[in-house]
């Protein structure tokens, strides 16, 4: 078994403002298998990593402020998830999809200042 050190016993981390543009966002997430709560608030995302989709005990996530356009992908799969700030982003009615609304640990969902026209029935 690979030495993966303290990762999977992490608990919270705070990455906002960093810049994750052109897919740099570190890889080494996937590791963190115990995080609860997790900000990526102003760090220039375009797309939701690929890496948040093994953060099975994930609890609490924040994407403010990025240029998020739509929300497809990982964030469906995190079954733990009770609160996700979405807000200050770009995100449109048709980026939103119908299985995020069947998450049924998810208490608070933030989309204020995006582009929605319209909430997608769930």
């Amino acid at each position: 078994m690979a030495n993966t050190g303290v990762l999977p016993f992490v608990r919270g981390v705070d990455f906002s403002r960093n810049d994750f543009s052109d897919g740099r966002f570190p890889q080494s997430v996937r590791l963190m298998s115990g995080v609860q709560w997790l900000k990526l608030d102003r760090s220039n995302l375009t797309q939701v990593p690929e890496e948040l989709g093994n953060l099975m005990k994930l609890e609490h996530l924040s994407l403010t402020h990025n240029g998020l356009e739509k929300l497809f992908g990982e964030l469906t799969e995190l079954w733990s998830l009770r609160t996700l700030n979405i807000r200050h982003n770009k995100v449109r009615s048709s980026g939103i999809p119908a299985q995020l609304f069947h998450l049924e640990d998810l208490t608070t969902l933030d989309l204020s200042h995006n582009v929605l026209k319209e909430v997608p029935e769930g």
